[in-house]
């Protein structure tokens, strides 16, 4: 019993340990497409992962696809600053005990002011960002789910 206390005390030191690097990778500044295609996930303050029965939790966490029930799809739009728009679409499919998925966000900024020495407004432009995921997970063996992403990504600004 007292090599399993160590044991796990030990592993849990090492968790804490690294944490704070994990937590540096985004140097403060995160993407729009971290908002997801649901309200649930932002009412629970961006803890995504704990999400395991909404198709949408793909974009976080796509071994949740091996616990789909049905198809599920879910659209959001949300207006930010600044002539700032945020859409999303997702659809999760289940094929037993495999899901699939797909998702599709943009966020667009109109009128933005191009500048000479940041006085003097020569126009206006728009810029948009584009995302595309692609996710599939399935359970494999006694309860261990997997599952794998992909991401493409475009951005627009002025020319």
């Amino acid at each position: 019993m007292g090599t399993t206390r160590i044991t796990t005390w030990g592993f849990m030191a090492l968790v804490f340990a690294f944490a704070p690097l994990q937590a540096s990778e985004v140097g403060g500044v995160r993407s729009v497409f971290e908002m997801g295609s649901s309200t649930r996930y932002l009412g629970m303050g961006g803890a995504g992962a704990a999400i395991a029965d909404e198709g949408s939790a793909f974009l976080v966490n796509p071994a949740a696809l091996a616990g789909l029930r049905q198809r599920e799809a879910s659209a959001l739009h949300a207006p930010l600053f600044a002539d700032t728009r945020y859409d999303a679409l997702s659809y999760s499919h289940p094929l037993g005990k495999v899901g699939l998925a797909a998702a599709l966000a943009r966020t667009e900024t109109g009128d933005v002011r191009r500048t000479v020495q940041s006085v003097v407004p020569l126009y206006t432009f728009d810029a948009e960002q584009w995302q595309a995921v692609l996710g599939v997970g399935g359970k494999v063996w006694r309860g261990i789910q997997l599952g794998v992403s992909a991401k493409f990504r475009r951005q627009a600004i002025d020319d």
